[in-house]
């Protein structure tokens, strides 16, 4: 069997610069609902029929790259990355598309998961890259965990073994976390160490320094949007999108109706309101 492999490619790929709004000059009017928005760094990037835009909502200046069908957002290592067919793209508002994390060994990534670092799942075999394409080691126990992640700010990932967290970093040294009051199915890395983790009851809990709290309310994961300081979250429920707390694990907000997680600018937790077709804040009030 083939080890997997996965390669940074450089590609230079600047697309358009608008500004957004009426005015003169070159102009992003009207860009539609987008199927996904991210907020990331103090911008926002949101794809679409087969384009990715990346603005800065305190200018209004905008980069529209030509991707193609994009089949998720994420941010990191100051990009953001969409999935596309070909691999996971960097684009930044600087300059565009920047290059391309693909793989040659193995055609189809069953998955793939992005935090600061890469894991791909292929052919029976899993692997972790840092975002240049170079190679990170797993430990025996990441490499057979069921339930697994990268972290979300630098090399390594974290998975759950039963009831207990580990995490290993770029050395691939495991180390323990936490103990959790049932077993984990699933979960997600912030930053500053933050952590959600969802229980096989259907319950989550948010975990730091080793200290586990239960949220009030219960979340799909993988909707989940962190503060840059770990202490907050957005994430889609049972009753629309909720901003928790993750110190108390208490619901300071919520969103109801046909709205999706955004992120934070500025200290704003964000939301896209789909009947509106506008990224607001929890006044209401576009970002």
């Amino acid at each position: 069997m083939e080890a997997i492999e996965v390669v940074w490619t450089a590609a230079e790929d600047p697309g358009l610069v608008l500004m957004r709004g009426p005015g003169a000059g070159d102009r992003l009017l009207a860009p539609g609902v987008p199927d996904e928005v991210l907020a990331a760094g103090g911008l926002l990037c949101w794809s679409g029929g087969g384009i990715v835009t990346v603005a800065d909502p305190a200018t209004g200046r905008a980069r529209v790259v030509a991707l193609g069908e994009a089949e998720g957002l994420g941010a990191a290592g100051g990009y953001f990355w969409v999935y596309t067919e070909l691999g996971v793209a960097a684009v930044d508002l600087e300059r565009g598309q920047r290059g391309l994390l693909s793989t040659d060994t193995i055609e189809d990534l069953e998955a793939v998961r992005l935090g600061g670092c890469l894991l791909v799942d292929a052919a029976g075999e899993r692997a972790c890259f840092a975002l240049d394409g170079a190679a990170i080691p797993l430990p025996a126990g990441a490499r057979e965990a069921a339930v697994i992640a990268p972290l979300a700010d630098g090399p390594g990932a974290i998975w759950a073994d039963g009831r207990r967290l580990y995490a290993s970093g770029a050395e691939g040294r495991p180390r323990e976390l936490a103990a959790l009051p049932g077993r984990a199915d699933r979960l997600v890395s912030g930053p500053d160490g933050a952590l959600l983790v969802g229980l096989v009851d259907g319950s989550c809990h948010a975990v730091a320094g080793g200290r586990v709290v239960a949220l009030e309310e219960d979340l799909l994961l993988g909707t989940a949007r962190f503060s840059g300081d770990g202490r907050r979250a957005i994430a889609a429920s049972g009753v629309g999108v909720v901003l928790v707390d993750l110190e108390t694990g208490e619901v300071r907000h919520t969103w109801p109706g046909r709205v999706a997680a955004v992120g934070f600018i500025g200290g704003r937790a964000l939301v896209l309101d789909e009947g509106r077709a506008a990224v607001i804040d929890a006044s209401g009030e576009p970002a």
